[in-house]
This record gives structure tokens, sequence and C-alpha cells, in this order.
């Protein structure tokens, strides 16, 4: 394409072209046979090559106008080479001074933008050889390890700073947010931000409350993160394949996702140290939770257990006289207040004038005659029952047999009637 100017100097921009990173190398010789590595699509955008410094910027492109995604530095541009077997020759995997991204393999439009950014590429490694039997590569790697470390210590020292509490917050400086891309519906991944993840712990130590993920962006400030996660107990933290065997030279990958329905989100450390204190500590908090759910699900249980426990207590036979005695209070408090209200309407009516004392004494009495032939009642009910179900004789039957035998004069002819008499009753 057509050489234009970046921050007053000339560059190359290579327009729709198609990005990926590796995910997963096979063997130690994968990063030349690109053939043997698996690849993950991270957008469609533009490339930008500075002229003097060959540094690459890849700018996604937006499916809506009112959407954002920031360009991504991805390193000086050191060598392209094209893959093997490549049926069309518009892919070509480039090496870059990045240590997250130092391998991408980008798919151009048509062969004119392969066979420009192929110069580009030679100009490039041909300064890159340049500067290195020069010693320049070690100085620059070094004077920006130094500056990456003093950017790091400031975003430490701000979100220090801005989450003030009486448990400090656990940072992790030198990492990467990857996620899926917003502007396209059929996925891409794009970085969200460079900076330090944050572990934030509730105040509250006492009981568990919400512990938190956080990121904070280097460009975006400590005023809030870019993105916020709350560990739960069905959080994952699952950690990558790297891209060789030897670990210092690799980025730390983790894949996170707080729910299995939830968007994925990676996490990119530059230090293995760093990545593994922090999966530890993620870990551990994700546990705590899993352990409180389950200790709050036995609560429940609990809770429902006595709920149990009550309702085979209410069907004791104390408890269901105590429930009868105190229905009949009820009932009984009902009758009187009743029964006054009556007497009451009745002396209005008649416009009689009673003291409370005397509707006491009426009531006193309506309950002993209530009382009297309440027991008549279960007398007669009982011997009725008895007979019925035993044979035996009403006591007011034996009384009549009695007076019988009482009229006889002689003590035998007392004997026979009281025995007669009692043999019809029984028949009866």
């Amino acid at each position: 394409r057509q050489r234009t100017s970046m921050g007053g100097t000339q560059g190359h921009i290579f327009t729709c072209v198609d990005v990926c990173i590796p995910t997963k190398v096979r063997g130690t010789e994968a990063e030349e046979e690109w053939q043997e590595v698996d690849w993950t699509k991270l957008s469609t955008g533009d490339i930008r090559v500075d002229a003097d410094t060959f540094m690459l910027v890849f700018q996604p492109a937006l499916a809506k106008p009112t959407q954002s995604v920031k360009a991504l530095p991805m390193g000086a541009l050191i060598r392209a080479s094209e893959v093997q077997p490549d049926a069309d020759g518009r892919t070509l995997v480039v090496t870059t001074s990045d240590t997250m991204h130092q391998h991408v393999r980008i798919t151009f439009q048509d062969a004119n933008q392969v066979s420009n950014f192929r110069q580009v590429a030679e100009q490039a490694e041909t300064a890159h050889q340049a500067s290195t039997k020069g010693g320049h590569v070690e100085r620059d790697e070094e004077a920006a390890k130094t500056e990456a470390k003093k950017v790091a210590a400031r975003l430490e020292a701000d979100i220090c700073a801005a989450i003030q509490g009486s448990v400090p917050p656990l940072i992790f400086t030198g990492v990467q947010l990857m996620g899926e891309d917003p502007n396209f519906e059929g996925g891409g991944v794009v970085i969200l931000g460079e900076g330090a993840a944050v572990l934030v712990d509730p105040e509250d130590m006492v009981t568990v409350g919400s512990y938190e993920l956080r990121f904070y962006s280097v460009d975006d400030g400590v005023d809030e993160p870019i993105k916020r996660f709350v560990i739960g107990p069905r959080a994952t933290l699952n950690r990558l394949p790297t891209r060789g065997e030897d670990l210092d030279d690799s980025a730390v990958i983790f894949d996170v996702r707080m729910l299995p329905t939830d968007r994925l989100h990676t996490l990119c450390f530059e230090d293995e140290k760093m990545a593994a204190t922090f999966a530890r500590d993620f870990r551990v908090r994700q546990r705590l939770m899993k352990a409180s759910l389950l200790t709050a699900k036995g609560a429940s249980k609990e809770m429902e257990l006595r709920g149990q426990i009550e309702c085979l207590k209410r069907m004791t036979l104390a408890s269901r006289l105590w429930r009868l005695f105190g229905l009949f209070i009820a009932v009984l408090f009902v009758v009187v207040i009743s029964r006054f209200a009556w007497y009451y309407k009745e002396d209005m009516r008649q416009q009689k004038t009673r003291a409370m004392a005397e509707y006491g004494q009426i009531l006193i009495k309506d309950a002993m005659q209530a009382a009297k032939v309440s027991r008549g009642l279960a007398s007669n009910i009982g011997a009725q029952a008895c007979t019925s179900m035993l044979g035996t004789v009403p006591p007011s039957d034996l009384q009549l047999c009695l007076a019988a035998s009482d009229d006889t004069d002689t003590d035998a002819g007392a004997l026979t009637v009281l025995r007669r008499c009692v043999s019809g009753t029984v028949r009866r």
C-alpha cells in the first residue's frame, strides 16, 4: 500500500489483514516449522509499520461506528517467513521483538500486499542484523526492561493509593488481558489492556464476603478498572500450554472464567513466578467461596431438618391434648362473651340495669347448670356405650331393681325379685 505519515515519520499501512497468534507449539523446532503450530485468530484490521524503527502496531477493525478498540503494539519487526504449504502465498509468519507476541501469522488481501511487506521485512532484518553486530539490541532490550519495571512500579503505587482499606490488595504487574472482540459477532480475540491484575479481599474478615479480580490498564489509569470479576465457587483458572520448553522465554497464559456461561478471558503474564503466585492466590479464594457455599447449603439443610422435627413434636399425644385444651378455652371464651351480650341486650330491651357483679353471678349459674347437664349427658353416653360393648347394666336400672326387692317381706322373696329384675334388664 501507500506510505503514509505516522507520528511525524513515514510508515507503511496494510489494511484488512487477518492476524493470528500461536496457542500451542508441538516441538522444539516448531518455531521454524510453522506448519506444526496451532494458531488462534486475534482479529481483522490494519497493520502499521514505522519506516525508521519498524515498530508494528495492529489496529482491529470496527464492526460498529460507535465502538472503539485500542491499537495493539506488537514490537519491532525482525523478519518474515513464508508459511509452507500456502496455496495462495498470502500468509507470512512474522517475528517481532515483543515477548508476548514474538511470532504472529498475517494473512494479506492479495499478493501485492505480501510483496510490499516482504520488502519492509527485508529492510527490518538487515537493520536488526546490523544492530546485533554493534550490540545495540542488547542495550535496547535492557533499556526497555528497565522502563517497563518503572511503569509497573508506578502503576502498583497508584493502585495501592486508590484501593485504601484494612486489607491491602494483591497486585500482579506485567499482565495482558485478552478477550473476545466485542465488534465481531463471529468471535476473535483482542487485547483489552496491559497493566496489572489485582485480587481484592473484603474488608470484613470475620465472614466470607465478595472476592474480586480487577484489571487496571496502564493507559486508562486507576480511577476505574477496565474489567471487574467476582470470584465465585464455580470460577475456573486454566493454564494454557506454553509455546516452547524454555519457560523463561515464554509468557504464562491463563484462561479465566467466573461462570460456565460467561465469556472467556485470557491473562498473559511475562514472569512465571508471578503467574504461579497469582494462580495460587486465585485458587485459594475460589476454594474458600466453594467451601462457604457448601457450608451455606449445610445450614439450609439443618434448618429444614429442624422444621421437620418441630412438625413431629406437634404430632405427639401431649401436643394434641394441649391444642385441644387451647381450643376448649377459646370456645368457652366466645360462649361467655356471647351469653353476656345476650343478657345485656335483654336488659336494655326491658330497660333494666344490673351491676357487673350480677352479670357475673348469672354467668356462673349458667356455667354450673351447663356443667351439670354435660355431666349427665356424659354419664348416660358412657353407660350406653358400656352396655352396648360390654353388656353391663346401667346404675339407674339397678337402683329400680333394689327398690322393687325392698317391697318384699322375706329375704328369699327379695332375692328372687332382685334376680328376676336384673335378668330382665340384661336381656334388654
